[in-house]
């Protein structure tokens, strides 16, 4: 699927769009540049989940989230990683990335997930490029695990 964003409000509905049909052991793998409008499209996943405060845990990592899942009427956790601080995954020991990233009874989401090697790909995964057209716009493609490679 591929959308055009006008405004940071458009990328949010497009990701809420997303987290509707998203359901524990989920992982969803975020791709673009810097100021390509990945966190706000986390920010716009974690919504549907009624968590507000998201904020890019680039400085640690990881940040873990607790919201309900609407949809299903039960509560869910969120592993939100970002990779932007790590050069390649041998910065750090892939088995503490790999425990979050594999975990089945949270959703994950991945900032900067073209730093993660191949294996450390969950088989179950929905791609996010985001590209930046101007200041204002972004083309956002969403592909899942069974479709081609972004």
């Amino acid at each position: 699927m591929k959308f055009v964003s006008n405004t940071v409000e458009q990328t949010e509905q497009i990701a809420g769009k997303l987290a509707e049909n998203l359901s524990l052991g989920d992982t969803v793998l975020l791709y673009g540049s810097l100021g390509s409008g990945k966190t706000t499209f986390v920010k716009g996943l974690c919504r549907k989940f009624l968590i507000e405060m998201v904020k890019s845990p680039s400085y640690v990592i990881l940040k873990i989230y607790h919201g309900k899942n609407l949809t299903k009427n039960d509560k869910c956790v969120i592993y939100h990683i970002d990779l932007y601080r790590l050069e390649q995954m041998g910065q750090i020991n892939g088995g503490e990335i790999a425990e979050y990233i594999f975990d089945e009874n949270a959703i994950k989401i991945v900032e900067w997930a073209d730093r993660l090697s191949e294996k450390m790909l969950p088989e179950k995964n929905i791609k996010v490029k985001l590209e930046i057209i101007d200041d204002k716009n972004r083309k956002i493609t969403i592909i899942n695990q069974t479709e081609e490679d972004i």
